[in-house]
């Protein structure tokens, strides 16, 4: 693991200071079209694709080992770098990002606070070149403390130290929309919408408020966190909020509902 953790969180005033800086790396997760468009200055680009798994069964699913390490080489990876994370939809996709540093085992990167939104809202300068990196030969190992896969979350169903984060929407939760094979959730998993997290006021920045309202709902610091979604996109930025405020013990389901609801043999309320 890396030391010296900078902050999680960055304000686009923060993040504009930072800017040209070598040991700063940023990183746009989005599809090619809208990072074209524009995107802020030195910001390389990742597709949503680049982060999954690209010959899994279920979408969402983390991406194979090489997959990883041609991914982090076309980066040109740097271990003593600090990776700078936003996307341009609310923060799913970033959050997914970090989790995915997490797994590699690289805690030095931070989340700008409302992402592309705040900063083109907010005037902040930006830039239409396509910037490139250069190839790095790189050693991937996975880190397994952020994954729970399917048996891990079956065999601890009634375990009281776990609570399960479901960051779909309530009609998905609920099982009135229907992505998979069955609809419902996971039993015993609290439903908290992605979207409540932020405040569309503060252009979309995590709201001051969120651990108040997750632990409201029990979802709680002393608990061992799983977020899931359909295809962990939107429990990216669960995920996300739940490192922001220090929760100690942080898992995502990358399969998550694409997995669990297109299965026969999964319990689901």
């Amino acid at each position: 693991m890396i030391n010296d953790k900078p902050k999680i969180i960055l304000e686009a005033d923060e993040l504009e200071s930072l800017l040209g800086k070598d040991d700063i790396t940023v990183i746009h997760v989005s599809s090619n079209n809208y990072y074209e468009q524009l995107h802020i200055p030195t910001a390389i680009n990742i597709s949503a694709r680049d982060i999954c798994a690209k010959n899994s069964r279920f979408l969402g699913d983390l991406p194979a080992i090489n997959e990883l390490t041609y991914l982090f080489a076309s980066l040109g990876y740097d271990k003593h770098q600090h990776y700078i994370v936003y996307d341009d939809e609310g923060g799913g996709w970033a959050g997914r990002f970090i989790w995915l540093l997490d797994v590699i085992g690289h805690n030095k990167y931070s989340y700008l606070n409302g992402g592309l939104l705040a900063w083109v809202k907010e005037r902040h300068p930006i830039e239409t070149t396509i910037n490139k990196t250069t190839f790095n030969e790189v050693s991937i190992d996975i880190n397994h403390a952020p994954i729970a896969e399917l048996d891990y979350i079956e065999n601890n169903l009634h375990n009281e130290d776990i609570v399960l984060w479901d960051a779909r929407s309530a009609d998905e939760y609920n099982g009135n929309k229907v992505f998979s094979k069955r609809g419902g959730h996971i039993p015993g998993a609290i439903n908290l919408d992605w979207l409540e997290c932020l405040d569309a006021s503060r252009n979309y920045r995590i709201k001051h408020n969120i651990g108040s309202i997750l632990s409201k709902i029990g979802i709680t610091p002393n608990k061992q966190i799983i977020t899931y979604c359909q295809i962990h996109h939107r429990s990216g930025l669960a995920y996300l909020v739940a490192k922001l405020l220090n929760y100690p013990r942080i898992k995502a389901y990358p399969k998550s509902w694409a997995e669990w609801g297109n299965l026969e043999t999964t319990q689901i309320d």
